[in-house]
């Protein structure tokens, strides 16, 4: 999720944009987890399924379309 990181976001946590990221999908709809405790590198999230397949793959394509 690196390419969608949202740049310039103020704060002196390195962090701060896969959080501000991870708050915008959320406002979609889509959950996703932010990499502070699966990875090292900035931009890895984890994804947990909790909707069905074609409802997950909408909201994403929506994101992709208008990432606001």
């Amino acid at each position: 999720m690196s390419p969608w990181l949202p740049a310039g976001v103020e704060g002196a946590d390195e962090r701060e944009p896969e959080y501000v990221l991870a708050q915008r999908l959320l406002d979609g709809g889509v959950g996703l987890h932010p990499c502070e405790e699966h990875n090292d590198l900035p931009g890895h999230f984890r994804m947990v399924f909790t909707q069905e397949k074609d409802v997950l793959s909408e909201g994403l394509r929506r994101y992709v379309e208008n990432p606001q």
